[in-house]
């Protein structure tokens, strides 16, 4: 009886060990996986952003063209990259919308305008934008923006001119903070000098004489910033200590005026606190900016 008992109680041991490893190695496996996921997410994500930044249409200074709406806040003559800081489209599906403010984690809108010369140019959902003037003005734009998801995820939105009126592709789930930063070149060689928001280009807009053009027009680059997330929580995440997109220094000098730009612990919300996390950013040139002459 006795060796019973022992026998019973070494299995029993056996077992829970066995359970525990097992679990050991499931969560193991669920961590990898999350991990893998959100690298191929952020890599699909800045592959299809520095697509469309790298289409950008590029126009004569002089030229002149006329808003795309009344209410749109963007204007092809004042570059064919622009942007809003804390900002979303709205989800009005006939015309380019207006912007809301206070959008979700303080991220912000960014515009290209795609103007094809040969039609061999795709948008940010994959369609041939018409080449020259076999499109309206429209049909070049586009809009990258975060908005929430039918399940509660921030979704990162593609807002684009369809056949017949605006639409709205959702091009990756689980994107948290969407920041971007453009790099204006000052002394015209084709490089960029400083990094500014939308709202500081915005600001040195109305500072400037009414005949110069705008500071849009010397965008030579985009500095954009991601921060992604996993469907699923993950217990081996570490705990979240907070991040600043675009470095400390930009961080202290411009948080208050920049929102987004400085995630603490608890900007986020418990209930998503213990998913996994990548931070992701990348600097992308435009392929011929337009300079001011």
């Amino acid at each position: 009886m006795t060796s019973l008992m022992v026998a019973m109680t070494v299995s029993c041991g056996l077992i829970l060990a066995s359970i525990s490893l097992l679990q050991i190695a499931r969560d193991n496996f669920h961590h990898h996986h999350q991990a893998a996921l959100l690298e191929d997410s952020s890599a699909f994500a800045l592959e299809i952003i520095s697509r469309t930044l790298q289409q950008a249409a590029q126009n004569g200074s002089s030229e002149s063209l006329d808003p795309l709406s009344e209410t749109s806040p963007f204007n092809l003559s004042d570059g064919s990259v622009q942007g809003l800081d804390n900002a979303r489209m709205s989800g009005d599906t006939t015309s380019i919308g207006t912007a809301n403010v206070a959008a979700l984690n303080g991220n912000d809108v960014m515009a290209v305008n795609l103007r094809s010369v040969d039609g061999d140019v795709l948008n940010c959902a994959g369609f041939v934008v018409p080449a020259g003037s076999s499109h309206s003005s429209e049909s070049a734009w586009v809009m990258f923006h975060v908005v929430p998801g039918i399940d509660g995820e921030p979704d990162l939105h593609c807002r684009y001119r369809g056949q017949k009126k605006w639409d709205s592709q959702a091009i990756l789930s689980g994107v948290e903070y969407f920041q971007v930063l453009y790099g204006l070149d000052t002394d015209e060689d084709n490089l960029p000098n400083q990094y500014l928001s939308a709202s500081a280009i915005a600001k040195k807009d109305k500072a400037k004489p009414a005949s110069d053009p705008s500071w849009w027009r010397r965008v030579a680059a985009v500095h954009v910033a991601l921060v992604l997330r996993s469907p699923a929580g993950d217990k081996q995440s570490a705990v979240f200590k907070g991040l600043s997109l675009f470095g400390d220094d930009y961080v202290t000098a411009n948080a208050s005026a920049d929102p987004g730009t400085r995630i603490a612990p608890d900007d986020l919300v418990a209930a998503v606190r213990t998913r996994a996390r990548r931070q992701v950013d990348a600097i992308i040139f435009l392929h011929r900016p337009a300079l001011v002459p």
